[in-house]
């Protein structure tokens, strides 16, 4: 492509990015006068800071710091919670023993901490049960959820209602985790809840039901914005892997 070409291309990618996201008018007139260094100097000031702090840059770096020093951040909040055992630093630690597979630390820390006011606290059961499900002990996650609902009638997550969900199935309480599942299925955001509500379907032989589940969630994605079936890329491989199965 000839350079003049490029130039020009270039030059309008730049007036139609600037005018869009509301950048400094004086934009325009460095693009259009300074031509491929105006562009440049465009680049450079502007987009280069907004992708590095955009979230999907923040994830990568982060991605790449796991992968050459994955404890960090555990003996970041491990050092936190030494310095102050706050319900919250407890949380912390015990969610990122989760992210590295800790599941028995994140357990005993969430243990210890439920003292006095912080007995039956809905976040420190929350993530209790969340490790004890990860560490497969299932009966435990149940009681620990059953325990976080009697003490906090109130307190609405729909993880942990999930979670809840998947421990009676795992189990084997599928009747039970039918109508769990069921009724998460009508709010939970995302199409994890009804994946593994079609999973349990086909589980039972409800395999017609399982479809028509499976089928809203492929037509849901369809007319979904792009950005939904970029986070549930993973998943949503899964429900046409499951449809084509039955």
């Amino acid at each position: 492509m000839p350079f003049f070409l490029l130039s020009i291309l270039l030059q309008v990618a730049c007036l139609v990015h600037a005018v869009r996201t509301g950048r400094d008018r004086i934009w325009i007139y460095v693009i259009i006068i300074g031509s491929m260094i105006g562009c440049l100097a465009y680049l450079i000031v502007e987009l280069v800071p907004a992708m590095a702090s955009s979230r999907g840059a923040q994830r990568a770096r982060k991605s790449v710091a796991k992968t050459f020093d994955p404890t960090k951040d555990l003996r970041q909040h491990a050092r936190a919670m030494t310095i102050n055992n706050s319900v919250g630093n407890v949380i912390a630690f015990a969610e990122e023993c989760l992210q590295t597979g800790h599941h028995n630390e994140a357990i005993d820390a969430a243990q210890n901490a439920r003292k006095g006011l912080f007995l039956h606290d809905p976040n420190l059961l929350q993530v209790l049960a969340k490790a004890q499900f990860a560490a497969g002990r299932y009966q435990d996650a149940r009681q620990t959820l059953d325990e976080l609902i009697a003490a906090n009638p109130d307190f609405k997550s729909a993880d942990s209602h999930l979670l809840y969900a998947r421990s009676l199935e795992a189990l084997g309480e599928l009747a039970a985790a039918k109508t769990e599942f069921a009724a998460l299925s009508q709010y939970y955001p995302g199409p994890v809840a009804k994946l593994a509500y079609a999973r349990l379907l086909r589980k039972l032989g409800e395999t017609a039901e399982a479809k028509v589940l499976l089928d809203d969630l492929l037509l849901g994605a369809e007319h979904a914005p792009s950005f939904y079936r970029q986070q549930y890329k993973e998943e949503l491989k899964a429900v046409r892997d499951l449809r084509s199965s039955l």
